[in-house]
């Protein structure tokens, strides 16, 4: 691919789930911009104004994270009770304390942060988890690619690092510094 023609490429549509590597589907957008299945959990069949029931959907889901946990093998969540990921929660939160938590997590959703909201939901697909959890540890935004190219090129490539690493140059532009 010629390099202008890479560089303008548009960046692929990551779910905004911190834990999912699918893109979103543009067919059937939802308001926090997450892919079809991790916004399942939060589709209600009436409207919502002010979306009251939805912002208690989201709180209720951090919770049972931050006390329960997901209780899966494959879960690098670092908002989850039983994740791999030690570096917040090394066991689960009592509940006054996951309650206080909540407030920041909800803030970082599409209520507070309309232009670029964030979830760290735990998913229930393993192939997803682990390849956006390779994006993140393998070195590949270290490259200068962000890290939605990221996750497409390890799609691209077999979840393989170092062809993900080859399909980057070939095919992605470069973030801006």
């Amino acid at each position: 691919m010629h390099e202008p023609a890479r560089q303008n490429r548009p960046t692929p549509p990551l779910c905004t789930n911190s834990q999912c590597a699918k893109m979103i589907n543009n067919q059937f957008p939802n308001p926090m911009g997450l892919c079809q299945a991790c916004f399942a959990l939060f589709w209600l069949p009436r409207p919502d104004p002010g979306s009251q029931k939805l912002v208690a959907r989201i709180a209720s889901v951090y919770h049972k994270q931050l006390t329960n946990g997901c209780k899966r093998d494959f879960c690098w969540n670092k908002y989850c009770a039983t994740s791999a990921d030690h570096t917040l929660l090394s066991a689960p939160m009592d509940p006054t304390s996951a309650a206080v938590l909540c407030v920041p997590l909800l803030r970082m959703s599409f209520l507070f942060n309309p232009a670029h909201p964030v979830y760290h939901f735990c998913i229930a697909d393993r192939a997803s988890a682990a390849r956006r959890h390779t994006a993140k540890s393998s070195g590949l935004t270290a490259l200068g690619y962000t890290e939605p190219w990221c996750v497409r090129a390890l799609a691209e490539s077999g979840d393989d690092p170092d062809a993900a690493a080859v399909w980057l140059a070939d095919n992605a532009p470069m973030s801006a510094r």
